[in-house]
Parts: structure tokens; sequence; C-alpha cells
């Protein structure tokens, strides 16, 4: 009997009921009951929001490899609820309730049309176990991670600290878990700040989510290549890095991969290398964008699916920059960024930051800008300067017409004319003609 062949059909966190399955005759408290228990509260988040609803105690080294036995304690209420058929079930282990006093019955047969026929094995008196097989029980109950509450935690590095039910309150000794228990990731249920004693290059860290989970990286931490999931994260990182949904809020000295993330307000540093922004979005509503600041050089970009806006400043590097735009804009500061090449593609515009102008394909000093977008503004722009004739955009075609057309005319009387632009500043064309009026050159000013 195992989690591979489970006993339990459902457990209920708010009634505090476990379901047994129909045609189950047969059940270990522990190996059956507990451990699937443990294994659904490892896959089903929704599920630990509920007071647990089991403990295993026992299990004490008696000495001679000898151990004693170790039983279910069934906590605040918690009852097993056998399928309503008529049959005999082969109990073996223990179990007991919290309150015996008032209620030493772990079953609950109040709704049972069919009686209750249980087979009781007793327990040994004292079990003989493989060390091996200890480890593997105690392992499941972590759950492949070491959870850190700082707040309701307990402090000790001994069994059964840091699993899913006694969280760590601190980082030290979460961290020594992990190395004793070869342990790569760490499960935050609530808030966490990495420090001195935070030498954890290469761990993943998960929180509960970015509203009831915030991680702040100081300085002294090493959290270099590691991976941050489900949590709102500031502070100064080691360069590359994962993030995955995710905010960013206040991160500086990052470059690696932000996927499905919202960077908030405020200003998002990289440090040298690719940073790549996977399916993001902006964090601050309205026509102001949170600021990818380049640090000088040695930083690249490349956003994919970006939707909102974002701020391109101190870029001074040859490196290149290209962003995807589900919808939005992205902001060049062209007083800070004087280098390299950026790409904008998609739904959206490129303008300028202080003027909010435009900024179309072109090369500005050092900096290449090649604006793909499909603005409204851009479609316009690509509709008038689509070439008309050799040598003459439909825009500057359209200039010429109107002053022919409308123009203020002079030297009519003579051999030359001139033809000014409908506003009367620019004079539009210039011609020579003979007695008859034919013209014989002409010059023209499209600009």
């Amino acid at each position: 009997m195992s989690v591979q062949i489970p006993v339990v059909e459902s457990f209920d966190g708010n009634l505090r009921r476990i379901y047994l399955k129909q045609g189950v005759d047969a059940f270990h408290w522990v190996e059956d009951i507990y451990r699937e228990y443990i294994n659904e509260r490892m896959l089903v988040e929704e599920f630990r929001k509920w007071f647990p609803l089991l403990k295993c105690s026992g299990n004490d080294p008696k000495g001679s490899g000898k151990f004693t036995p170790r039983f279910v304690t069934m906590i605040n209420g918690a009852r097993v609820v056998p399928y309503d058929e008529n049959i005999l079930i082969t109990v073996l282990g223990e179990a007991i309730t919290d309150n015996a006093d008032v209620d030493p019955d772990p079953f609950d047969t109040t709704t049972r049309t069919e009686p209750l026929k249980l087979y009781i094995t007793p327990p040994a008196a004292e079990i003989v176990r493989d060390v091996a097989a200890l480890s593997a029980i105690e392992a499941l109950s972590f759950g492949g991670k070491v959870t850190i509450n700082l707040s309701h935690g307990m402090s000790g590095t001994v069994f059964p600290a840091g699993n899913m039910e006694y969280f760590s309150n601190n980082m030290t000794d979460a961290l020594q878990i992990a190395i004793n228990r070869r342990l790569r990731n760490f499960a935050v249920d609530y808030n966490l700040e990495l420090g001195t004693e935070a030498q954890v290059p290469g761990y993943s860290f998960i929180g509960r989510d970015a509203l009831n989970t915030r991680i702040t990286v100081l300085t002294e931490a090493d959290v270099s290549t590691c991976h941050f999931s489900n949590c709102t994260l500031s502070g100064v990182l080691d360069g590359l890095a994962l993030v995955k949904d995710s905010v960013l809020s206040g991160v500086s000295g990052i470059n690696g991969i932000a996927h499905l993330c919202m960077i908030n307000p405020g200003v998002l540093v990289l440090s040298p290398g690719v940073f790549h922004l996977l399916d993001c979005k902006s964090g601050l509503p309205g026509t102001e964008s949170p600021v990818i600041d380049f640090n000088g050089d040695g930083c690249s970009l490349g956003a994919r699916g970006y939707n909102g806006g974002i701020t391109i400043y101190n870029k001074t590097g040859p490196e290149a920059v290209s962003i995807d735009l589900a919808s939005g804009q992205v902001k060049i500061d062209l007083e800070t960024v004087t280098n390299g090449t950026i790409v904008v593609r998609g739904d959206g515009k490129c303008i300028n930051l202080a003027t909010g102008e435009h900024i179309w394909t072109g090369v500005y000093g050092d900096l290449i800008i090649i604006n793909e977008t499909n603005s409204p503004d851009a479609g316009a722009r690509a509709v008038w300067s689509t070439e008309i004739e050799a040598g003459y955009m439909a825009a500057e075609i359209l200039r010429i017409v109107s002053a022919a057309v409308a123009g203020q005319l002079s030297g009519a009387s003579g051999t030359e004319i001139s033809i000014k632009d409908i506003n009367g500043l620019v004079t539009r064309i210039i011609a020579s003609v003979d007695d008859y009026g034919n013209r014989n050159t002409v010059a023209l000013d499209v600009d």
C-alpha cells in the first residue's frame, strides 16, 4: 500500500474529513492515510490554506536500530469517513484524536446506512526500520523544498523543521536544512529578506503569489543564477537570474530572463549581459512608464510580447535592443541614449521622451533607430512616403500640386514665373517660359 495505490477518494479541508475510496478493505494509518495527505498538500496549493488535518508522531530511536511505533493524530476534529458499504476493513497502525477524553473515535459514521466493521491490528511494541525508508518518509514531508516563514516558523535544523507543516523561521537554518537534504528550492510562505546569510547561488525561491510574498535582496547576499517565482522582487541582484510570474519593483543589477512579469513604477537597472522580457507588462497606469536603465554600456535588451509603456534610459554602449510590442509605446531618452541599434516593432509607437514626438527610422549620431511599429501615424507616414514619380514622394507631389492649383503666381507677363505654396511662404515652383507661355525649365522646392 502506498501513494501509488491510493485509498483516499478526497480530502475536505473545510469539513475536516478524509473520504475513503469505494472498495477499500485495508489501510495503514501512516503508510497510506498520512502519506496521501502529505502528497495532497504538496501537489495542491489550495489545500494548504487549511489548518493541518493530521500529524505523524513516534519513530523515536530506541537504540540498536529500533524505533518506537509511528502513529497518526487527528487534529481539530478531523475524521476518516469510510465508504458506505457492507465490507470488513482491516486497519493497520494506530491513530488517535487530539481530544481523546471527549471524542476518541478517528472515524465519522454519522451518515452511514451500513454498520462499520473493522478488524484492527494492534501496533507492534517496537519497530525495526531501514534507515533509508525512514529518510524517504521524512523527505516526502518536505515536498522537494524547505519552507520559510520568518514570523510563524521554528528555529533549528532537526526534523521536522523546514518541512511543509513546520516552517523554518530563519534563512541560516533553512539553508543548512537544504544542504543537509540536498534540496535546491525554498518555499517562501510570507516575506523574506536575503542578506549576508543568503549565499545561495543557483537556488530557487518560490513564493505564494506577488501579493503575499515579497523577497528583498540586500547587497550582501549572493543570488547569482537564482530563480524567483510568485513573488514581488526588489533589491540588488548579482546579474544572471530567472524571474517568473512575479512583480519587479525597484530591482537593480539584473540580466537573464523575466517571464510573465509586471514591472512596477520606478527604475529597473540592468547589469552587463542580455536581459530578456518575455510576455511582460507595465505596472504603471496612465501615460507614465517604468524605466529600463542600461547603466551605460555592456547591456542589451530583448522584449517579446510586451504590453504597456517602457522608457529606455542611460544607454551609451553599442549593444542592440529589440522590442516587440503586443500593445504599448516605447519612450527613448535621446539625451542619455546615444549609441547602439534600437528596433521597435508591433502595435504601438516609438516616441521622444522629452517632446512626445514620434521617432522615425533614422540615424541619430551613433544611435540607429528602426521604427517598424503599426501605429496609425506610422501607417500614414508610410503612405505619404510612397514614391509616386522617380525621386518624388506622395507628400512632395501634393505640395507641388497644391501650390500649382492655389498658390500665389507672379511674373506671368515675363519670361520667368514663380508660384508660392498656399500659405504664401515658400516658393514651390520657378519656371522659365517663352513668349507663348511654354515652360522651358522648371525648378521645384518640395521641402
